[in-house]
């Protein structure tokens, strides 16, 4: 209920922000006509709304990774793409936090992630992302079995 009525207030000033910054360029004859000056005092009150708003609120970046603590798993990525559509799976390196590698998985595929023709072997601190979805560590968006990460795209979101 607070953040509903957060959300109504936060809604109740941007229209007022809104409505004031149309008087000042709508009456730009009392400030001389000088046009700049106008929307240099528009600029003061009315802030620059946020990048994103969803359900007014601003949306959280999915494309950040925070790596988790190394606890010393190392090895290969097996994923399946069981579903009847193509998808992207890119994998975050712990350190630079940036996407190391991505593939285009076609549907049915069932394969090793490989890098210079060789399966990749990545430890529990990498970051992995399904098409455009949210990072997580590797070892939450996949089981660990027989020394290897077996990521099931179809769970991916539980």
């Amino acid at each position: 209920m607070a953040s509903e009525h957060k959300t109504q207030i936060t809604i109740a000033i941007i229209g007022v922000i809104g409505t004031i910054a149309v008087a000042i360029i709508s009456n730009l004859d009392k400030f001389g006509g000088n046009e700049q000056q106008a929307k240099e005092l528009v600029a003061t009150i009315a802030p620059a709304p946020p990048a994103e708003i969803s359900n007014n609120i601003s949306a959280p970046n999915i494309n950040t990774f925070s790596p988790k603590q190394f606890d010393g798993r190392i090895g290969k990525v097996f994923i399946q793409n069981s579903s009847p559509y193509p998808f992207k799976v890119s994998l975050w390196h712990p350190a630079s936090k940036q996407i190391f590698k991505s593939w285009s998985l076609d549907e049915g595929t069932e394969t090793h992630l490989t890098t210079d023709n060789q399966a990749i072997n990545i430890g529990n601190d990498w970051g992995i992302q399904i098409g455009d979805s949210q990072v997580k560590p590797i070892d939450d968006a996949s089981s660990w079995v027989n020394n290897e990460w077996r990521v099931n795209p179809n769970s991916y979101h539980e």
